[in-house]
């Protein structure tokens, strides 16, 4: 098997996990908004300001890797397979240290 053949696959993957990162950044703003008070919302600030850069960061990573492996499927061209496929790995184990993250900031 090529490594060309895998790009539509890491297309798939890459914008799923994409998709799933906005909702999540979008449940952080939603969660963070409803703290009404701006006292009570300053005091959270900082741990929805990580988490949100945090997904956008990982939302970047899966975005570039879609981008690639559009590129490597339309030109054929392994080596942005394989760079397509770097960057999801990325991606992916940027989201396990997301969720590790808001699961070690519940008290």
């Amino acid at each position: 098997m090529k490594l060309v053949e895998s790009a539509p696959d890491i297309l798939a993957a890459a914008t799923a996990l994409g998709g799933l990162t906005l909702v999540f950044l979008g449940n952080t703003a939603t969660s963070y908004d409803s703290y009404g008070n701006s006292a009570d919302q300053s005091d959270v600030r900082p741990v929805y300001r990580r988490r949100a850069w945090f997904a956008f960061s990982v939302f970047y990573a899966c975005l570039f890797s879609a981008l690639t492996a559009l590129g490597a499927e339309i030109f054929e061209m392994a080596w942005a397979a394989a760079i397509a496929g770097g960057l999801l790995v990325v991606a992916l184990a940027l989201i396990a240290a997301l969720g590790m993250l808001t699961v070690g900031d519940i008290d």
